[in-house]
């Protein structure tokens, strides 16, 4: 869990390590932040997401693919099919 700012842009990153639903470890970067609050909050809830425990509700789930869809489709796509 690593949070640092980018003295080049004056902003801050996060860069974390997890492991996916086979085990294997994978690391993840995401840049551009403004406050160092912000990022960590982003860390702990990708981290969070990323855990996949089996205790989580069929609610948290539906949210997480709801905003992957949502994200990933075009505004004209998402409620066409």
């Amino acid at each position: 869990m690593s949070v640092s700012k980018d003295p080049v842009r004056g902003t801050y990153y996060v860069q974390c390590w997890y492991k996916d639903w086979t085990g294997r470890r994978c690391k993840k970067s995401k840049r551009g932040f403004k406050t160092k609050k912000a990022a960590t909050a982003w860390e702990v809830d990708f981290l969070r997401q990323m855990e996949g425990t089996p205790d989580m509700t069929l609610n948290a789930i539906s949210n997480h693919a709801e905003r992957y869809y949502n994200l990933e489709k075009n505004p004209s796509t998402r409620w066409t099919r």
